[in-house]
């Protein structure tokens, strides 16, 4: 699957799950992420997915 395919199809739980490792702790998330984690996510997302991203 392409990281466009995955954003694509879970995009909103990328998002979760980004809030969830990177910012749980934090008052305003929203504000702090600007993308810099999105890569990341996804990545872990599939791993926890067992979903295979192409290169």
């Amino acid at each position: 699957m392409t990281r466009e395919e995955l954003i694509n199809n879970y995009g909103d739980e990328i998002c979760e799950l980004c809030c969830r490792e990177y910012f749980i702790n934090r008052a305003y998330p929203e504000t702090l992420c600007e993308g810099r984690y999105c890569e990341d996510a996804e990545d872990i997302f599939a791993d926890e997915h067992n979903i295979e991203l192409e290169n």
